[in-house]
């Protein structure tokens, strides 16, 4: 008995923290994709501009 209302009670406090913590970590979370993904695309054309200068030359 105790068992399942300490399962209940832990159930109960994961969806409560998933509620409060979810959105600031889907916040924190896009922000940062968003970061890397400028930062990909700044490298990827870089690179692109170094190899097709490197097939002109």
């Amino acid at each position: 008995m105790t068992g399942t209302a300490m399962a209940v009670i832990n159930a109960i406090t994961n969806m409560i923290m998933r509620f409060i913590v979810a959105p600031w970590v889907f916040f924190r979370g896009a922000t940062e994709a968003s970061y890397t993904d400028m930062i990909g695309i700044r490298s990827t054309a870089f690179i692109r501009c170094s190899s097709t200068k490197r097939m002109h030359d």
